[in-house]
């Protein structure tokens, strides 16, 4: 009873947000500011983490997940979860905040959230690859900017020494990448089905170590017990809004041989890019949530993504110690393997985010104005050629 309260209470607020507030880059704004008020409300800061501390940092997961509340630094919070803002501006050298949308991980389908693309209150948004710019520009005249697997510029938690010698302590190792609850939804599966299947590529691969990477919320429902009564070694990336949520995750895929999982999503294209082999278990998922809003994001998605999702699945199906040329072309379309750019392109892309910005962000046709003259007064040919293709 107290949590569908909760849940409409929740929903009343956001929908009322959007009457409140009718310039969306404002409420983006109010948003990060009332984040950042209880960041200083609860005194804590996430500076005292010393990145090349001892391994049992980023195996202790307990200790990871002590810390809930982080400074936002960004325009947009979105921008920030996963830690993929900063690791953008660090790679490109940019060290103001990120004048554009980024979406946070692959979507599958024709869904595009509107708040990120058309009704954002950015000029521009930033996403990993043609199939889904196409699905964008169904909705937006805005530029699109393709930068490939956000995790590709993304640095390690340990340097390679401390990553070589984690290898060595650990032996050939299995990274197990469950389907995971998310804030206002817990995903439920075959828990022990999942086990006896990792079980079985444990023993038929003569795998040493099986690390189990969980999200915090099923952390909190004790599933962290279950995979450790099996021997597992469960980790935790931490909490979407740690800073250091992906560079966690780059280290545990760096130190696998490979990787497994029960879903589709960001996780397989990431390990691909990064070269190691996965494999999806197919299981049935259901969603629950505390009131039918909660559930109605969820179900909107999955009807649009079924069919892109089954491509991906097809070519992930079977286990193989080795990526195929098929896997790596479904990547590439899903997760733009090949658009990855230089730190010189991203800074130039950053900076093409400020430069097209203007007062009146709902005339689309004026902000592609703006990137078309850019694009005719730049002699770069490999910087004319981004601003063109963001068209």
């Amino acid at each position: 009873m107290i949590k569908a309260v909760q849940s409409h209470l929740r929903w009343a607020i956001k929908n009322a947000s959007y009457k409140i507030f009718k310039n969306e880059r404002f409420r983006k704004k109010v948003i990060v500011n009332y984040s950042n008020s209880v960041f200083y409300f609860k005194k804590l800061n996430f500076s005292n983490v010393n990145k090349n501390s001892s391994f049992a940092d980023i195996l202790n997961y307990k200790a990871i997940l002590k810390k809930k509340h982080f400074k936002c630094e960004e325009l947009y919070k979105g921008n920030s979860l996963y830690g993929i803002s900063s690791a953008f501006r660090k790679y490109a050298g940019h060290h103001r905040k990120i004048n554009a949308c980024i979406e946070h991980g692959v979507y599958f389908g024709s869904y595009v959230d509107l708040k990120e693309t058309s009704k954002s209150g950015f000029p521009a948004v930033i996403t990993f690859s043609e199939n889904r710019k196409k699905h964008i520009k169904n909705e937006t005249k805005k530029p699109v900017f393709l930068v490939g697997p956000y995790i590709s510029y993304v640095e390690s938690f340990y340097n390679e020494t401390k990553v070589n010698l984690l290898k060595e302590k650990l032996g050939k190792t299995l990274l197990v990448l469950p389907v995971h609850s998310i804030d206002r939804l817990v995903t439920n599966y075959d828990i022990k089905s999942f086990i006896k299947e990792i079980n079985k590529i444990k023993y038929a691969h003569d795998f040493n170590t099986v690390l189990v990477c969980l999200y915090w919320k099923d952390i909190l429902l004790g599933r962290d017990e279950i995979y450790k009564n099996e021997g597992f070694t469960v980790v935790s990336n931490g909490y979407r809004e740690d800073p250091y949520f992906l560079s966690r995750l780059k280290t545990f895929i760096e130190i696998s041989d490979h990787t497994i999982s029960n879903s589709i999503g960001t996780h397989i294209g990431y390990s691909v890019a990064m070269g190691k082999p996965h494999t999806v278990i197919k299981q049935d998922l259901e969603y629950k949530g505390a009131t039918d809003l909660d559930l109605k994001s969820e179900s909107v998605l999955a009807t649009s993504s079924f069919l892109e999702k089954e491509e991906v699945f097809k070519v992930f199906k079977d286990f193989d110690e080795q990526i195929s040329e098929k896997q790596k072309e479904i990547c590439n379309k899903y997760w733009g393997l090949d658009k990855k750019k230089s730190k010189e392109v991203f800074k130039f892309i950053l900076n093409t985010c400020e430069a097209i910005d203007f007062s009146d962000l709902n005339s689309e046709q004026e902000i592609r104005n703006k990137v078309l003259k850019l694009y005719q007064d730049e002699k770069n040919p490999e910087l004319r050629f981004v601003l063109k293709d963001a068209l």
